[in-house]
């Protein structure tokens, strides 16, 4: 009888060499080899799967398994090795300085695109994807003296609502729909910068099975990030990689030893390419995906 381990290999084998694959054409400014290499590691492909087209140095073809998140992939490739730690206002805090208090009894256009909170938790509101721009236009003309030292910027990866639009109460459409997270950042500049990192790995929380992101900071950092963490028991601290908002943790206690993990309602891809973003160094490409068969 064949051992089952085995046979669990084999099985695994199979789905791999079956699993469909794509070329992408990624479009980028010309590389050394060196760079290549660092393309192959943080989209999880082997060095041999990233080919140069032709004598253009701009073009690369890249093969790897499908389907392919292209924001994901031009994330990946433009990271400038950012990382870092911002503390949060909870939106109670905030959602009353920003209501129009005009007395017109005119409808305000930024509730009727913004889904707004007002309890302890940072998330100023929600809003679907196509509406972004417009709330923060609407937001940039109502941040005063008072709230000069408020960043509000928007999470990375959208939130899917199922049933009605939450933006809409009198919406019949059934159809999930994606709407950002707009956080409340506290402050003109991070709280803390990493600078290196021991490791980052995503991993998968032991009862729950939920994706989760392992970090290990040095010595430094690690201390750094006790007396962070000390300070914010109760508050979220928002991570933020090349300016873009990945998740915002809340703190149940002060943080020793450098070692974390942060979970945010992550899928595994989220969580992967976080790891992926945090271990790789910068690499500052400009990059767009040209084509994809």
């Amino acid at each position: 009888m064949r051992h089952p381990i085995i046979a669990y290999l084999m099985l695994a084998l199979l789905l791999l060499s079956c699993q469909k694959r794509l070329d992408v054409t990624i479009q980028v400014t010309p590389m050394t080899a060196d760079v290549i290499k660092t393309i192959a590691l943080r989209l999880g492909v082997d060095e041999s799967d990233v080919k140069q087209i032709g004598d253009q140095s701009n073009l690369l073809l890249v093969n790897m398994p499908a389907p392919v998140d292209t924001a994901s992939v031009e994330r990946l490739l433009s990271h400038g090795g950012e990382f870092e730690l911002w503390e949060t206002y909870r939106s109670k805090e905030i959602t009353p300085l920003l209501v129009d208090k005009n007395k017109s009894g005119q409808p305000d256009t930024l509730t009727s695109l913004l889904v707004l909170r007002s309890d302890d938790y940072c998330i100023l509101g929600y809003a679907s994807e196509k509406d972004t721009a417009t709330v923060s236009h609407l937001l940039s003309e109502r941040i005063t003296a008072d709230l000069s030292d408020v960043r509000l910027l928007w999470f990375t990866h959208p939130e899917e609502f199922g049933g009605s639009d939450p933006l809409n109460d009198s919406a019949t459409d059934t159809i999930s729909q994606k709407h950002y997270a707009l956080i409340c950042l506290r402050g003109t500049k991070p709280s803390m910068s990493v600078l290196s990192l021991e490791y980052a790995k995503s991993e998968y929380e032991q009862f729950t099975g939920r994706p989760i992101v392992t970090i290990h900071m040095n010595k430094e950092d690690a201390i750094r990030w006790a007396n962070l963490t000390k300070k914010n028991v109760g508050n979220a601290i928002a991570m933020v990689i090349d300016h873009q908002v990945y998740c915002a943790p809340n703190v149940n206690s002060e943080i020793t030893g450098g070692l974390s993990s942060v979970s945010g309602n992550f899928t595994e891809q989220e969580a992967q390419e976080i790891a992926l973003l945090l271990n790789s160094g910068p690499l500052n490409a400009t990059v767009k995906i040209v084509n994809i068969k």
